[in-house]
């Protein structure tokens, strides 16, 4: 038999439909989502009533939905830990990897393991988020908003307060309307991440994708590797937790997202008649080409906006008149409040 070393490990062109993954109306109390944005960023929202969704690997934070697969690497590699030696007893493995390598073959394959799970989901199905924070009534941001969001994304501008209910019944209008896997809406960890991710849905992971590597050379799979499990076994909760998982320093933000797999163009499941949504892009001001999509666009239900923040701006009074003017013009009735945060952008 053929020594096959471990290479770059397969993917599977699945994925699990995430359908009716969000939470209905009654297991849980609709909050206030504030989206921060500029003052051309209002106009569109309002005139379009849609929301734009960037690609997750073009999100500002250069750790996002990477937290999950440091989290899992360890446990991965102990896995890897048992089964290679094994795999190198049976002669499905050459004793040289050993020698190549030493113990850090377990690591490499881990981090390959994981890397065949994003570069899977990347093939099918990408995330597209949209990112909110949560602002109580009892609390200062609610009435001011968070001087670090006018300052990162909102100079001068409004912050848009959305009812989450309302927004999960939207996700579900769209979710009917257009290919995707599925639209996740819920709030971001910034601690707790191994009791929220479970890492023990993780279990097997490893055996299962280095089942499916060696599958071509045949002899008795179950028997070397255990019975065959389901990809979607693990993609499934890798999905669900992905993309709420943030590093700590965020904190203040308490951010909610609406995390929304969306099918590649050419990605057509079987039976599948919802319309194909349209992949649009952007360019930053440093020249970056950035993927993103329109949530909610051309949908009979308008966006569940509830009032709209006036964040610190040296012309307040200006942009409250000017805000009534556009709110009008969109025949829309909302609250207005101005933020008393004395930061002035312009």
């Amino acid at each position: 038999m053929a020594h096959k070393p471990l290479g770059r490990h397969p993917t599977r062109d699945a994925m699990p439909d995430l359908a009716g993954s969000t939470e209905t109306a009654t297991e849980k109390k609709s909050r206030s989502l504030f989206h921060y944005t500029t003052a051309s960023g209002l106009i569109g929202i309002l005139r379009s009533q849609s929301l734009y969704a960037t690609h997750a690997n073009f999100l500002n934070d250069s750790a996002e939905c990477r937290i999950l697969s440091d989290l899992l690497k360890p446990r991965v590699s102990r896995e890897m830990e048992s089964i290679v030696p094994e795999l190198v007893k049976m002669g499905r493995l050459r004793p040289e990897v050993y020698e190549e390598y030493g113990r850090k073959i377990h690591e490499m394959q881990a981090e390959k393991v994981l890397g065949s799970v994003l570069i899977s989901i990347d093939k099918i199905a990408p995330f597209y988020i949209t990112s909110f924070c949560i602002h109580d009534r009892t609390e200062a941001a609610f009435q001011n908003g968070l001087l670090s969001q006018w300052r990162g994304y909102a100079s001068g501008g409004f912050a848009i307060e959305f009812d989450e209910l309302q927004i999960d019944e939207l996700v579900k209008e769209e979710n009917v309307e257009f290919r995707y896997q599925g639209i996740l809406t819920e709030a971001v960890s910034y601690d707790g991440h191994i009791e929220r991710a479970k890492l023990e849905r993780f279990d097997g992971l490893a055996k299962s994708m280095l089942r499916a590597l060696f599958e071509s050379q045949g002899g008795d799979l179950d028997r070397d590797f255990g019975p065959l499990v389901q990809h979607e076994t693990y993609i499934r909760p890798f999905l669900e937790t992905l993309p709420f998982l943030k590093d700590p320093g965020f904190s203040e933000e308490r951010e909610y997202r609406i995390a929304a797999l969306c099918n590649r163009p050419t990605v057509i499941g079987e039976g599948e008649k919802r319309k194909p949504k349209e992949i649009a892009f952007r360019e930053t001001g440093g020249g970056t080409l950035v993927p993103f999509i329109r949530l909610f666009e051309n949908l009979k239900s308008k966006l569940p906006i509830k009032g709209i923040l006036i964040g610190p701006h040296a012309r307040q009074e200006n942009q409250m008149s000017a805000l009534k003017l556009l709110l009008e013009q969109c025949e829309m009735n909302v609250e207005i409040r101005q933020s008393q945060l004395t930061f002035r952008s312009s």
